[in-house]
């Protein structure tokens, strides 16, 4: 994996950029010019009401999905990519056999522990579920946990987390801060939430998204604080 940490903070190499793109099922057409980039030592929030197309969009840039099709007038990844699905269901495997497959040099005890900054209490919770299989993990936001321990270990690259924090407990969802900060230095991180206050405080950027159609994106400061576009304004007085 590309380690980028002399990077200036925004002003780093071009992680992954997309012009136009559109993605959906069938006749459907659910993500609709969608245009963006994410460069080395920023993060981009992707924000909008449920089935406003953000876990297509995921979708579409990496994993793919059964019956998905994309197009697009340009799309460059620049860097590897690594990406957590929302939909942990369909995961073989326990996390021990995650780590071990993308770390062999280290132990996963010692990844998790890396990957959550040696956050106690995060440690503890996930290394209980290390040999655990990762589709069969309940509470649902014990597998996106897991899944988003997978993707956080190292730096470097492309990372996109597909609301990893959906349905956590907000003690468990303060524990994605500091990860997040970290990948966020050295690499080209997408975040996918519908938690405004957890984007607030790791973002760089905000794209929204409205039925599958960007509206507005714009630095952090200026999403939450001086909002152009009506729908903003409405999706941030009324949230997702």
């Amino acid at each position: 994996m590309t380690d980028t940490s002399h990077q200036e903070k925004g002003s780093g190499s071009r992680g992954i950029e997309v012009e136009g793109l559109e993605a959906g099922f069938g006749e459907t057409l659910v993500v609709d010019g969608v245009s963006f980039q994410a460069r080395v030592g920023e993060l981009l929030a992707i924000v909008g009401h449920g089935g406003s197309g953000k876990s297509t969009l995921v979708r579409a840039l990496g994993i793919g999905g059964e019956g998905l099709w994309r197009r697009a007038r340009t799309a460059t990844l620049g860097l590897p990519l690594m990406v957590q699905p929302q939909n942990y269901t369909t995961v073989q495997g326990t996390l021990r056999s995650l780590l071990e497959a993308g770390g062999p040099d280290q132990s996963p005890e010692s990844l998790i522990e890396a990957a959550w900054d040696g956050r106690s209490e995060a440690v503890e919770q996930v290394r209980s579920w290390l040999d655990l299989p990762i589709g069969q993990l309940q509470p649902p936001w014990k597998a996106r946990l897991a899944l988003f321990t997978a993707c956080a270990v190292g730096v470097g690259g492309v990372r996109i987390f597909d609301e990893p924090d959906a349905d956590a407990p907000d003690e468990v969802r303060e524990w994605l801060v500091g990860p997040l900060r970290r990948l966020a230095r050295h690499s080209a991180v997408i975040l996918v939430s519908h938690h405004l206050n957890l984007v607030r405080r790791v973002a760089d950027r905000v794209l929204l998204l409205v039925e599958g159609r960007p509206v507005e994106q714009s630095p952090v400061e200026e999403f939450f604080g001086r909002p152009r576009h009506p729908r903003t304004r409405q999706f941030l007085r009324y949230g997702s």
